[in-house]
């Protein structure tokens, strides 16, 4: 869990210092695997430890209802056209996060939120036609 802690105080800290996520959920699994939760209205960012490596999901809901979940790598394709599907959180994709997490929270803004999961959808088939040629 401390890589965890560490990535999000180097990278995601504006999360909760400018735009007030809290922290409202944590587990810690057999094997230092974890998971922590970060949350503010409609929108989780869920940053998991398995196996050695770190992984971001972006949660969302509409109308507080459907949940939906996305990786940061088709996240990033949709911002900056990133052509690499690369899940792993990196200090790549932790600059990356860095610099982009107002867009990121705008994206699943209630304005924005039906829009951005059509996207990201059409996305992540585009990357399951890439892995499973």
């Amino acid at each position: 869990m401390n890589d965890i802690l560490l990535f999000i105080m180097e990278y995601c800290s504006d999360l909760y210092y400018l735009f007030g996520f809290r922290f409202v959920d944590s587990s810690y699994y057999e094997g230092d695997n974890s998971m922590v939760v970060l949350a503010k209205g409609n929108l989780q960012f869920v940053f998991t430890r398995d196996r050695g490596q770190m992984f971001l999901d972006i949660e969302g809901r509409i109308k507080m209802k459907r949940i939906f979940s996305f990786s940061i790598d088709l996240i990033r394709r949709l911002i900056d056209g990133s052509r690499e599907f690369n899940a792993i959180l990196d200090k790549e994709n932790g600059d990356f996060v860095n610099r982009n997490i107002d867009k990121i929270i705008d994206l699943f803004s209630e304005s924005k939120i039906e829009t951005t999961k059509k996207e990201l959808e059409l996305i992540r088939r585009e990357r399951m036609k890439i892995i499973f040629r």
